[in-house]
């Protein structure tokens, strides 16, 4: 496996005549701040992309619109405070991890074209806030992971419409009583609630 320095990543067309890649890893480059929109240009058959550890902040809405083929996204332990918008283009993916970056909120239009999407890992950010129809085009999402947030509220209809839903965790929030409807969640085998404030259910 090749290996990187963090400062020629920002180069555009830095893997350009990989098109042949399937996985690249990126991890741990401490340096590395932002992609440039052509960073990734010619991965066309990139399967799996590790972004773990690094110091990411932004990201370019056009950065992943020349990844057809990517089914694996790993950007945890990064500095995002929003969902990115270059994620709309990631028309193949199937498990995307955020955890342990700092965003807040989840917003209506932030997922919405993860239509793929089974695994969603959102532990350990600063969300306090989930807008209802946030996971409404999730269809096929089995996996939800929102543990270890800030959040104090889940919307009665959040979520509507997950029937292949297996695993979902909420512990080590701030939940105080679950006022959500959880009945369309057909398939659900495990949830997590613990280490919350709940007083009422």
């Amino acid at each position: 496996m090749s290996s990187f320095p963090a400062e020629s990543c920002n180069t555009p067309g830095t893997f350009h005549a990989l098109s042949r890649l399937q996985e690249l890893h990126l991890s741990r480059n401490s340096r590395l701040t932002y992609l440039h929109t052509n960073t990734l240009r010619g991965l066309l058959n990139l399967i799996s992309l590790d972004l773990f550890h690094c110091n990411i902040f932004e990201i370019h809405p056009l950065l992943f619109s020349h990844l057809p083929s990517l089914e694996r996204l790993d950007l945890a332990s990064n500095n995002m405070q929003y969902v990115p918008q270059a994620f709309r283009n990631l028309s193949s993916l199937t498990r995307l991890s955020l955890e342990g970056n700092h965003i807040e909120a989840i917003g209506r239009d932030s997922l919405k074209d993860l239509e793929t999407l089974y695994d969603l890992n959102l532990r350990k950010n600063r969300i306090w806030i989930i807008l209802n129809g946030a996971f409404a085009k999730l269809l096929r999402f089995g996996m939800l992971n929102l543990g270890h947030n800030l959040i104090t509220d889940l919307p009665n209809q959040l979520f509507e419409g997950l029937i292949q839903l297996k695993t979902m965790h909420l512990e080590a929030n701030r939940i105080t009583s679950v006022d959500c409807t959880f009945r369309q969640l057909l398939n659900l085998r495990n949830l997590y609630l613990n280490n919350n404030q709940i007083s009422s259910i």
